[in-house]
């Protein structure tokens, strides 16, 4: 018995030997056998499948850089680098629908930069795809099934009245 790292170092030869001799001795696999063959494959597929490159951007704002990711898809724009940047006022894991507002934004903003635009329904829907979701891109005050979104319906504007809103130091995981 040698040095454990000399076991190893005779171990690693002998198994490079190995792997030229059969390469000298074997023919190539047939490709339908051939294992790089395979990895070459299923890479090539996945990159046709995901987008090129993930959405630049925030990085506390990971649902938002998936809707653009996601409108990209939807568009058939795979070949498109994104930048995402945000502006928003509300505050973030309070309950108070700020990730929703982000994500409809960025799905909103990524359609028009591309000329195009959705209407709530398709917004709503790309918008599931990222997280359950409220009804911020209906107008007005809405009845929404925030995880299926089989109830969509814009209830009209709300009346006037006075609201008062205590935010208290505790994020709410919204998950």
């Amino acid at each position: 018995m040698l040095s454990p790292w000399l076991d190893i170092l005779v171990w690693d030869a002998a198994v490079l030997l190995a792997a030229v001799l059969l390469d000298l001795l074997l023919p190539e696999p047939p490709n339908a056998l051939h294992p790089v063959v395979w990895m070459g494959k299923v890479t090539g597929t996945l990159r046709r499948v995901a987008p090129r490159h993930p959405v630049a951007g925030p990085t506390n704002a990971p649902k938002a850089r998936r809707a653009v990711a996601l409108t990209l898809d939807f568009l058939g724009r795979r070949d498109l680098d994104a930048r995402l940047n945000l502006d928003s006022s509300l505050p973030r894991a309070k309950g108070m629908a700020s990730s929703t507002a982000d994500v409809a934004a960025a799905i909103g903003a990524t359609a028009a930069a591309l000329g195009t635009s959705f209407g709530p329904r398709q917004q709503a829907d790309l918008a599931l795809a990222v997280e359950p979701s409220d009804g911020v891109m209906l107008p007005g005050i809405a009845l929404f099934d925030h995880l299926g979104g089989r109830i969509a319906q814009s209830l009209g504007q709300p009346p006037a009245m006075r609201v008062l809103a205590l935010e208290f130091g505790d994020e709410i995981d919204t998950q």
